[in-house]
């Protein structure tokens, strides 16, 4: 047993080891070719960095020729002939500009000075006039000359810049250059250069040339060939002072020295993982790797994770192996941990590489764990009917994005060892991981709160709580499932407040109906036991026989409108509808009660829009509402005020207004009036059914009209409104 478990460590040793190998051959392989162009001699003559260096010695010179007559030229051949002529333009224009304003200043001054026929003030505005002209001039002049004194000093100071700078790199860069028309020499050197020079030098060039040999060189070539002129340029292998271009081709030089050893370690890498391979298949390692390693724990990571992490991480293997700094010097830290992640993401790459092996091989352990894959249970969820089209979606987008969340948070963590900053996927991972810390987690931590708020709400409801409410935010299932709680919750209590005012009614009409009925029948009950006394005199039989007849009336009319409220808010009325002249029904109801109106202390104002207003109705009943309105005011408004009554039309509607100041302190809604023996005077004192209002509200409805009533302060509104068709 221990032999074998002795040799199955040899096994995964030889394994390791075989990976290692393998991953360094394939990252020097990688390195060498990503760096051929080092190979070869003049690779960093041949490079962008050299014709950068080179651009700027080379623009220098091309400067010092063409203006190598530069101090003999006088000021007005420096500044040119063109130049000198778009001076001229601006500053003309400008003086034109300053006469314009100076004319236009004493132009009026003078008109003014000859209408008034005052000579001395003419000839002063003149005198001002001509010497604002040449304040002008001069201003100009002034001007002019102060640009030509600093162009001339920044033409001069270029000239000296670019000579100096040529001089500075006189150690770094030589050159000597001749012009054929004139035979002037352009040189830093002694001498023209020959075979010992070029063999001293770094890199040097002859131009004109008539193939460019270097890309670099096509500039400065034409140049000389439009210019007729011959010459060299050296780069010196020492230079007193250091340059940048020295610099940049010992650095050039390391690195083809490198790229020569890791040729050499490519080769004995290559030799090492062949000897390896040849030791495993002696061994049968390769069998007892694919076949007997413990690979019961993956069973545990679901299918599809499985997939994801591994393309992750042959996408990380490459991504590792081009950005590589096993080779770069000096040797640093962050290489043995490049290297040891590399090596474990190589091996992990291995691992479920075998484990897909084994399962494509048994297809029943394959179908088992596809079954219980996420993306197959995520499946499952979503074709159940009782899930809406949007949770199913957002419910796959949510598993998505965490699903995403997992992986850049691995890649980041990777990151967070291998140190590697220029990796394009470590940034967006990272990136990734601050939109889903800021956004996706924030709105599923409220997503859940607002779950909880909704289920403690629906707790409280189920306990009788029912004002407390549930915040309702966003715009999700969660929100729109609180607002219907919510609704819910105010169904609930708009039902107990409804059935608790219907039960606070029925016992207010049943006390309020059993007052008025009561009160005429007691004094009926009363009168008729005073009848019943012997020996009355007459006058009296007569007084108890009016009262009888004043109660029994009362109680005629009481029922009668008990039985008009029934049979209106049943709806078993019929109506008689026809066109009536709303007009002179409301004329009627005043006659009707012409005597109550004279005798009352009330002043009353009429005002009709005009005499034939006509609309549909059922002209009793409408008859009705008017007496009922006038006799409330009639009874309720508080004596020596005004009650206003108004008649009106649109094209549509009629409006029946009544106003009055009620004699008695409503302290209740407006709505409370239509309720059934209803008053406003609570001690009920008048003679009233308290029904009058809700007759009157319910004909207008069945007609299709309104009655409104508006309270301000003691002032009582009630608007009739009349449906014309």
């Amino acid at each position: 047993m221990v032999i074998k478990s002795r040799n199955k460590a040899v096994t995964y040793l030889l394994g390791i080891s075989l990976i290692c190998a393998a991953v360094l051959a394939l990252c020097t392989l990688i390195d060498v070719g990503k760096h051929h162009s080092f190979l070869s001699k003049d690779s960093y003559f041949r490079s962008e960095i050299f014709g950068n260096e080179l651009q700027l010695p080379l623009n220098l010179l091309k400067y010092r020729i063409e203006n190598a007559n530069y101090p003999l030229l006088t000021d007005e051949e420096k500044i040119g002939k063109e130049r000198r002529e778009s001076w001229n333009q601006a500053y003309t224009a400008m003086e034109k500009r300053g006469k314009t304003n100076a004319r236009n200043t004493y132009n009026s001054k003078l008109q003014e000075a000859r209408l008034s026929d005052i000579s001395g003030e003419v000839s002063r505005f003149q005198q001002e006039f001509d010497n604002q002209i040449l304040d002008v001039q001069a201003e100009v002049a002034k001007l002019l000359e102060v640009r030509k004194i600093q162009y001339l000093e920044y033409k001069n100071k270029e000239f000296s810049d670019v000579a100096n700078s040529l001089i500075a790199r006189g150690e770094s860069f030589h050159y000597y250059v001749r012009d054929r028309k004139t035979d002037h020499f352009y040189s830093n050197m002694v001498k023209e250069p020959g075979a010992a020079e070029f063999e001293q030098a770094l890199f040097y060039a002859e131009l004109p040339q008539k193939q460019v040999s270097n890309s670099f060189l096509k500039g400065i070539n034409k140049f000389f060939q439009q210019n007729q002129l011959h010459g060299y340029i050296l780069i010196p292998k020492e230079a007193i002072w250091s340059s940048q271009m020295h610099e940049d081709y010992t650095y050039y030089q390391a690195i083809s020295k490198r790229i020569w050893l890791e040729i050499g370690l490519f080769v004995v890498l290559c030799m090492i993982a062949a000897a390896l391979v040849w030791i495993m298949r002696k061994k049968h390692s390769f069998q007892v790797l694919t076949e007997e390693m413990p690979l019961k724990w993956l069973e545990y990571v679901p299918l599809d994770l499985r997939v994801i992490v591994t393309f992750l991480s042959l996408l990380l293997l490459f991504n590792q192996i081009g950005n590589n700094s096993f080779f770069q010097i000096p040797l640093r830290f962050q290489q043995a941990v490049e290297g040891i992640n590399l090596s474990l993401n190589m091996i992990l790459l291995v691992i479920l590489v075998i484990d897909g092996r084994r399962l494509y091989r048994n297809k029943a352990a394959l179908r088992k764990q596809w079954n219980n894959c996420l993306l197959n249970t995520m499946i499952q969820l979503c074709t159940l009917k009782v899930i809406r089209k949007s949770l199913r979606f957002k419910v796959v987008f949510v598993f998505i994005l965490t699903s995403l969340f997992g992986v850049s948070f691995l890649i980041t963590i990777y990151w967070m060892f291998a140190l590697d900053w220029n990796s394009g996927i470590i940034l967006f991972a990272g990136g990734y991981l601050l939109a889903f810390l800021f956004t996706i987690l924030p709105k599923c931590v409220q997503q859940i709160r607002l779950f909880e708020q909704i289920l403690y709400g629906v707790e409280q409801m189920a306990a009788g709580n029912l004002t407390d409410m549930i915040p309702e935010k966003g715009s999700g299932n969660l929100s729109r499932l609180a607002h219907h709680v919510n609704q819910m919750k105010e169904g609930f209590k708009a039902s107990m407040d409804n059935e608790m005012k219907s039960e606070r009614m029925k016992a207010e009409l049943i006390t309020n109906v059993s007052h008025d009925l009561k009160t005429p029948l007691t004094s009926i009950i009363n009168y008729v036991d005073l009848l019943k006394q012997k020996d009355l005199a007459p006058d009296k039989v007569e007084t108890y026989i009016e009262v009888l007849d004043r109660k029994s009336q009362r109680l005629k009319v009481l029922i009668d409108d008990l039985f008009e409220a029934s049979k209106m808010s049943s709806g078993s009325v019929e109506l008689q509808v026809e066109k009536v002249n709303v007009s002179a029904l409301l004329e009627q109801a005043l006659a009707e009660f012409s005597e109550m109106m004279e005798s009352s202390p009330l002043i009353f104002r009429l005002q009709v829009e005009h005499p034939h207003i006509v609309a549909s109705l059922d002209g009793r009943k409408t008859w009705r509402v008017f007496e009922n309105l006038i006799s409330n005011a009639i009874k309720y408004a508080m004596p020596n005020t005004r009650v206003h009554l108004s008649l009106s039309e649109d094209e549509d509607q009629v409006f029946f207004i009544i106003k009055n100041v009620s004699a008695f302190e409503i302290d209740f809604d407006a709505e409370e009036l239509f309720e059934r023996f209803k008053r406003g005077d609570e001690s009920r004192q008048t003679e009233g059914s308290g029904l009058g209002l809700a007759i009157a509200k319910s004909i207008m409805e069945l007609q299709g009209g309104q009655l409104k009533i508006d309270m301000d302060g003691d002032l009582f509104k009630v608007t009739v409104i009349m449906k014309k068709k």
